[in-house]
């Protein structure tokens, strides 16, 4: 059984609907539900969130500030 597979069951065990995840997460349900049925992979933004937030991947959720991240690399390496 996959992992969605598995976050699936475990929503309906608990009589949560995948719209009422999705949307007492701050998602749509369209985008859950293409993470879910793999239509959406959660590498980047929204579906990257949710995937994580799903337990379907490991990884952190970055804020605003780690979009400069990669600039402040860059910087560093030219010092």
């Amino acid at each position: 059984m996959s992992k969605a597979e598995q976050v699936r069951n475990e929503l309906r065990r608990h009589g949560i609907t995948m719209s009422a995840w999705a949307r007492a997460n701050g998602h749509s349900p369209q985008d859950v539900s293409d993470v879910l049925r793999g239509r959406s992979k959660g590498n980047f933004g929204e579906s990257h969130a949710i995937a994580v937030k799903l337990g379907l991947k490991d990884g952190e959720i970055a804020g605003p500030d780690m979009l400069t991240v990669p600039m402040k690399l860059a910087e560093q390496a030219k010092s």
